[in-house]
């Protein structure tokens, strides 16, 4: 009974028990009613989860072809900016004035904002 929760399940399994005894006491007009009336409950709530079941699924499959459709990709972590340096041939920042590695000074590159404040 995939779906269901424990109170639901509780609830079926004592109206089919109920309905059961009353068959044994000879009552068998209300044991079999509660017994078909629990049949179709169990039906109507095993075909609405199914339901809703392939309506979500139907969902997640229409929107990964729109996703697969459009090209859109994850995107991936944002790379730093680098450039190497024209001293000691390292890979730096591409901000940095002063190389890490070798210590020199760079030269300022035209149309670079690094310019230190």
């Amino acid at each position: 009974m995939s779906g269901w929760t424990a109170r639901e399940v509780g609830i079926f399994a004592l109206v089919i028990i109920f309905s059961i005894i009353l068959m044994f006491e000879g009552d068998y007009s209300n044991g079999i009613f509660g017994i078909l009336f629990m049949l179709g409950f169990w039906v109507f709530k095993t075909v609405v989860i199914r339901r809703q079941k392939n309506k979500r699924d139907t969902e997640i499959n229409r929107i990964t072809r729109q996703t697969l459709r459009s090209g859109y990709s994850e995107p991936g972590p944002k790379l730093p900016e680098i450039k190497e340096c024209p001293f000691c041939a390292e890979i730096i920042k591409a901000k940095a004035i002063v190389c890490r590695y070798c210590g020199r000074e760079l030269p300022v590159e035209e149309g670079s904002s690094s310019t230190p404040k």
